[in-house]
């Protein structure tokens, strides 16, 4: 079988502008960092967001002030450039489904490792997750955001294989080896109608998005996400129904 091989340059050039200001983009942020406060760190603890993109969520990291030095990790040049545009992280190029692309600096480097909204994209997640481990040190943890519930038109197009559910999430990451998983089915309901209405949009979103990064975005893209934003608060942290799935690991007992 041959595998897929996603363009992140041309993503993130066509797509990257968009979502800066997509709610469930914002909506994940805001879940990561409320979550990352529940880990004891020291004064020296790095943060590595693996597929970090833009670098948008380091950002959001920047601001609280956490206690991490923070590092993203993105395959793409045109990533890896907006990201050092509005982050002073260390933003470094490589990819981790080829280890040899990778410095030697980076191996176990890391006490807790952010993949959100990655391994959806990844033929193998399993030996994806599982190099991830060479990145984070031995009593390390890892952070997954996965979306769940039916993919869009405009999810197939930006490369999603598949979405998952509590048991496949959860499988793959003991498949990966890693210990003491916990799962969040988060979003409910405000989240599930978000991406009821990405699914309504069919292909027209994929148009949009490509319009908006190229002109700026529409008063109506704009209002629509403003709206989005001031209701997400209402979706809970963890509900059977939740389409929002969120997992945390560790890499031993």
């Amino acid at each position: 079988m041959s595998l897929q091989k996603d363009d992140w340059n041309e993503h993130w050039n066509n797509f990257g502008d968009s979502s800066e200001i997509n709610p469930a983009v914002l909506y994940r942020q805001q879940y990561l960092k409320k979550l990352l406060k529940v880990f004891e760190t020291k004064s020296d603890s790095v943060l590595l967001d693996i597929g970090c993109g833009t670098g948008s969520f380091l950002h959001v990291l920047e601001q609280e002030k956490l206690n991490y030095r923070l590092i993203g990790l993105e395959p793409s040049a045109s990533g890896c450039d907006r990201a050092r545009i509005q982050t002073n992280a260390t933003i470094i190029e490589g990819d981790v489904l080829d280890l040899s692309s990778l410095s030697q600096e980076l191996m176990h480097i890391a006490d807790i490792g952010v993949c959100s909204e990655v391994i959806e994209h990844v033929d193998d997640p399993v030996l994806f997750l599982n190099n991830c481990k060479r990145l984070l040190k031995p009593e390390g943890h890892i952070v997954i955001t996965v979306p769940g519930g039916f993919r869009s038109a405009y999810d197939k197009h930006i490369g999603h294989r598949q979405h998952y559910s509590k048991r496949l999430l959860m499988t793959t990451l003991l498949n990966a080896g890693y210990k003491n998983v916990r799962i969040y089915r988060a979003g409910f309901p405000i989240f599930n109608v978000y991406k009821l209405l990405t699914i309504m949009a069919g292909r027209k979103l994929i148009e949009t998005a490509s319009v908006s990064e190229q002109h700026g975005e529409s008063k109506l893209t704009v209002l629509i996400s403003k709206t989005f934003n001031l209701i997400f608060k209402f979706s809970l942290p963890n509900f059977p129904l939740g389409w929002q799935l969120v997992a945390t690991a560790d890499v031993s007992e």
